[in-house]
């Protein structure tokens, strides 16, 4: 800071100055202060502060001290100006660009010890024992089913495949054609299956009493394979299957030792007919449960129930006359057995007996009945007509498993009341459905159910 020499004067009021006063003000130069001029005219409401020069300080000179800020020669004793010293660091203000440590920007920040890892929460002991036991249990269950399970093997139903015995070697295409027939003609299936692959479908009609079953109905005989080309894969042969004369072709192809085999040696069925679960299905005599594919071969295939009342319809029966028959069953229709039909007839007629002797109104479980409302004392039931003549009797089309019949019966009921009164001729007539399971294998086993239409 300068140090001024003299004490400034106080200021001169305004209004001195406006009035023309001829002193000028105290501690400014005489010299340099000039009156301001009047005004022109009465109008002109101007006015005029008087010009003020303010005196400038000039260091060295008489009017101005010796600064600290001037060179040293023009400063003697005057010492120079020190940096004011840091009493503290300001506070630093996280997330700022200039973020200082805490000590000071000079001063390194302390250090800071590591962070401990933070460890996953293992999980309880008793939970790791119960993995551990459900792994042992699953691997125990699976060597078990795999290795260790007690099964039963049908030999009747034991299918040889070619891997089960040598394979034929021949040198032409049509010797495994040849070869193939006479194998199945012959009744072997095992030699029939060396002479190709077989198809993932269920072998149950592979079986040798299916194929035995098979000629039976139709045997394979006149085998005919014409020589063909010596590298020919598309071999013709003709052949019959029981009255049905076959001309058909088989796929051929060459094996790695330079023989000759059949493509495949079966043919893969579909079975997708709808089938009542009650009803069972026998084909060459062998049961066919729940199965979806089957493995054929040339031949003739009879579809049975096993049921002595219920059959598949006559003409279901499968002719495969090559194994380029890939048709699905799509349809297993039912019918009565003309045995199924008597037994039904006479199961109907004895249960109308049955409800023709009872003596009351409403004989429960009969097709028929009246109500009264006075006692009754005694019912006597006639039937007006036989109902019996021309019914048919046909599988249920919702379950083939129940056959029914739709007919009307006329009875008349004689009542006697507890009054002693006497009612003749009370007519009934009226159309009912009988219904009975036909899967029972003996005629006393049917039990009839009457409804109303």
């Amino acid at each position: 800071p300068v140090a001024p020499t003299a004490a400034p004067a106080s200021p001169t009021p305004v209004a001195d100055l406006l009035a023309g006063s001829p002193t000028p003000p105290s501690g400014f130069p005489v010299a340099s202060w000039r009156p301001p001029s009047p005004p022109e005219s009465d109008d002109d409401r101007t006015e005029f502060v008087p010009h003020i020069e303010v005196p400038k300080a000039v260091f060295g000179s008489a009017n101005a001290g010796a600064s600290r800020f001037a060179p040293p020669e023009e400063r003697p004793g005057v010492p120079d100006v020190e940096p004011p010293q840091e009493r503290f660091a300001p506070r630093p203000i996280p997330g700022m660009p200039m973020d200082l440590p805490v000590g000071g920007r000079f001063e390194a920040p302390p250090a800071q010890a590591p962070e401990k890892p933070r460890s996953r929460r293992s999980a309880p002991d008793w939970m790791l024992w119960v993995a551990a036991v459900l792994v042992v249990v699953l691997i125990g269950s699976t060597v078990w089913w795999r290795f260790l399970r007690p099964t039963t093997i049908d030999e009747a139903i034991i299918v040889p495949t070619a891997s089960a015995t040598e394979r034929p070697k021949v040198q032409r295409g049509e010797d495994a054609v040849r070869g193939y027939l006479q194998a199945l003609a012959a009744g072997d299936i095992t030699a029939a299956l060396a002479y190709g692959p077989v198809g993932p479908g269920s072998q149950v009609l592979l079986a040798p009493a299916a194929v035995q079953e098979s000629l039976a109905l139709a045997p394979i005989s006149n085998i005919d394979v014409p020589d063909a080309a010596e590298n020919a894969s598309v071999i013709r042969a003709r052949y019959t299957i029981g009255t049905d004369a076959v001309d058909r072709t088989f796929n051929v192809e060459r094996t790695d030792d330079g023989g000759w085999q059949l493509t495949k040696s079966t043919t893969t069925v579909q079975l997708t007919a709808k089938r009542s679960a009650r009803v069972p299905l026998l084909i060459n005599k062998q049961p066919v449960d729940n199965l979806a594919l089957l493995e054929l071969v040339p031949g003739t295939y009879r579809f049975e129930t096993g049921l002595p009342f219920l059959r598949y319809v006559t003409g279901t029966d499968l002719k495969v006359q090559s194994l380029d028959y890939n048709q699905p069953i799509q349809t297993l229709n039912l019918e009565l057995t003309d045995e199924g039909r008597t037994a039904l007839l006479e199961a109907g007629r004895t249960s109308m007996q049955a409800c023709l002797a009872q003596t009351v109104l409403d004989p429960p479980g009969c097709p028929f009945g009246k109500t009264s409302d006075k006692p009754v004392r005694a019912v006597r039931w006639e039937e007006l007509k036989d109902p019996w003549n021309g019914v048919q009797f046909t599988p249920t089309i919702d379950d083939p498993s129940v056959a029914e019949a739709t007919f009307t019966i006329s009875v008349a009921a004689t009542v006697d009341f507890a009054d002693g009164s006497h009612s003749p001729g009370n007519k009934v007539e009226i159309t009912v459905r009988m219904t009975a399971d036909v899967t029972k294998s003996r005629a006393q086993d049917i039990q009839v159910r009457w409804a109303d239409i």
